[in-house]
């Protein structure tokens, strides 16, 4: 995937959660945002593997604790929807990693936007310990990466660790054990 841009500030952006009457359907709930197109759209999110092999999670309703300070952190660098097309954004945090140095902890997330045509745009994202440390280091359009289609994801970016030393972070989903071997 390229390399995006150099990101401006992050501004905010309207996001609501919404519950259902317990006459419809028992304590669901669910969060929408504002991207400025004509219908709202649906956040979701795919929590962190589990130790282990695990079977590959699905997305869930980004109500909980750990998608309620992901999507904080993320909801803000959704694209712009004023063409209508996205309907709904599902947030994957597909590994985490320690910083060298005393860094503290890193996750890699992948957010995918799917249109009301059935495209999906992505970015990934590196989140670190500081609040406003969120890095997209990689963005594709109309791909099938991080969905059910294509969950073998890699990503590298270059980071500063506290003492200032730079380093090459590079991580995979659960699926990507190592790097292929060369042919000859």
């Amino acid at each position: 995937m390229p390399t995006p841009r150099a990101s401006s500030s992050c501004e905010r952006r309207p996001v609501l959660q919404l519950r259902s009457s317990p006459r419809i359907v028992e304590d669901h709930s669910f969060l929408l945002a504002d991207l400025g197109g004509l219908s709202p759209v649906h956040l979701t999110y795919t929590p962190l593997p589990g130790g282990g092999a695990p079977p590959a999670r699905r997305p869930r309703e980004a109500t909980g604790s750990a998608a309620l300070t992901a999507w904080s952190r993320l909801a803000c660098r959704l694209g712009d929807g004023s063409g209508g097309a996205v309907r709904a954004v599902n947030l994957w945090d597909f590994t985490e990693q320690r910083l060298p140095q005393g860094g503290g902890r890193a996750v890699w997330s992948c957010s995918r936007s799917v249109t009301w045509r059935g495209g999906g745009d992505v970015s990934v994202v590196l989140r670190t310990g500081a609040e406003d440390a969120v890095r997209v280091v990689a963005q594709a359009d109309d791909t099938a990466a991080c969905s059910r289609f294509g969950q073998h994801v890699v990503a590298q970016t270059r980071w500063r660790s506290p003492q200032g030393d730079s380093y090459v972070l590079a991580a995979g989903s659960r699926a990507v054990t190592g790097s292929p071997r060369s042919r000859r």
